[in-house]
């Protein structure tokens, strides 16, 4: 390979391996799988054929092997938690992926099998770097840099990267910090594969703002049904309910707390009954027909809730697992780019 294509088929092969993995994670992929059913082996060589026309058979292989080890290390993670997967399936131009056919019970979970990832992907960088001091053959600098700089741009804290999977146990708002970081990426290096993993970001981030804004409105309903149950069991409850309600409907602007708040009230002034006791007649709350609406939103709210939830030591593990890693495959990712000036190579 002469230097100067050596130096254009390395550049554009980091950008294509980089948005392979970023793509190769997308949903859209999974259905072109289904339509197409490629083999694992007939897809890889078929991968292989296509970058070496373009880069040259070496480093297409090199490029697939990366690529392969990184989803093995996912495909190993979901095994070890339980949860069964397709096999590796390889679309040229777009990457490799690895289906779940279960989605993981937590985030931590999820953050484990999103680890595994970048994590194999190290394995097989220090596995070239072995290769290099044996062989002292650029060749292997050069699979050095390029997978460090894919596993490590794969570790940015914004899904549909790894980096956004990996941490979302510890709060989904750091994937703003990733978006913000792609966008400075974009902006200063270009790439029309960053800007399209930036769109599938927002989308990520958008869907889950959705969730926080409808936990935060069952929450609130939740709270008020409670808290209006057990003010109709004083003498006057009944009708402070009423009360309350003429003041929401004559509310020009009511806030949308208040508008959670009239829906609520409404719910329950309409399962409470009339009913003869020894006192007189009694406003009583039929809690089994007013409790099945509210039981609905306990069941919608408590699993997305609980996705989340993680204690404060897994946390600080899965951080200072996540910063290890970045470290290292930032160091080798280093050492990559200084054997390639040595060697007058360039990414």
């Amino acid at each position: 390979m002469e230097k100067r294509n050596g130096n254009k088929s390395t550049f554009l092969g980091v950008l294509l391996g980089i948005g392979a993995l970023a793509l190769g994670k997308l949903k859209y992929v999974l259905v072109a799988l289904k339509i197409f059913k490629f083999s694992t082996l007939f897809s890889m060589f078929l991968s292989i054929g296509a970058y070496a026309i373009i880069y040259g058979w070496k480093f297409g292989v090199a490029l697939v092997a990366l690529l392969a080890v990184h989803e093995g290390g996912h495909g190993l993670g979901a095994r070890m938690k339980g949860i069964p997967t397709s096999p590796t399936l390889f679309i040229p131009f777009m990457g490799a992926v690895i289906g779940l056919k279960e989605k993981p019970k937590d985030a931590r979970t999820e953050s484990f099998i999103g680890y595994m990832g970048p994590f194999f992907g190290l394995l097989s960088v220090l596995v070239a770097a072995g290769m290099y001091l044996i062989t002292k053959n650029p060749f292997w600098a050069m699979v050095i840099a390029v997978g460090g700089i894919i596993n490590l741009f794969n570790l940015m804290p914004v899904s549909p990267l790894d980096g956004g999977r990996i941490l979302a146990v510890v709060s989904p708002r750091i994937w703003l910090i990733g978006l913000g970081g792609l966008i400075f990426a974009a902006i200063s290096f270009g790439g029309v594969l960053t800007w399209l993993i930036i769109l599938f970001g927002i989308g990520t981030i958008w869907n889950r703002f959705k969730e926080e804004r409808r936990i935060k409105e069952l929450s609130t309903k939740i709270d008020i049904y409670d808290t209006w149950c057990e003010r109709l069991g004083e003498p006057d409850g009944y009708s402070a309910l009423v009360q309350r309600m003429n003041e929401l409907e004559h509310n020009p602007s009511p806030s949308k707390a208040e508008k959670w708040e009239s829906e609520v009230l409404s719910h329950i002034q309409y399962y409470t009954e009339l009913n003869t006791t020894e006192e007189g007649w009694a406003r009583a709350l039929d809690e089994q027909g007013a409790g099945g609406e509210i039981q609905r939103w306990r069941d919608e709210m408590e699993p997305i809730v609980r996705y989340y939830e993680a204690s404060a030591a897994t946390k600080w593990k899965v951080v200072i697992a996540y910063v290890l890693l970045a470290a290292a495959l930032g160091g080798m990712t280093e050492w990559g780019r200084i054997l390639m000036e040595a060697h007058q190579m360039e990414l």
